[in-house]
């Protein structure tokens, strides 16, 4: 919206130096698994995996960035503050 205003501003690119905590997580032998599975089972096992994680992230104040496949992407302390976001990590 502010693009379309015209504000200046919303055009440039806003970067600040911080330090971030990001975690990687994945499914063990995910490839054996999606052999195996039933389609239908194995959207079902995702849905309910990333959906667990997702809370779990987002209860100790992280932000799921991206879903890769079987994994996730995970930022604690970007784009907002997080207090030990080592720990809660």
């Amino acid at each position: 919206q502010s693009i379309v205003r015209d504000d200046p501003g919303a055009r440039q690119l806003h970067v600040s130096r911080r330090n971030v905590t990001i975690m990687f997580s994945d499914i063990r032998d995910f490839t054996t698994i999606s052999e195996t599975l039933p389609e239908h089972d194995l959207l079902f096992l995702l849905t309910r995996y990333f959906s667990a994680m997702t809370d779990v992230v987002e209860r100790f104040e992280g932000v799921v960035a991206e879903i890769l496949g079987d994994g996730l992407l995970v930022y604690w302390n970007a784009p907002g503050d997080v207090e030990d976001h080592c720990g809660k990590a």
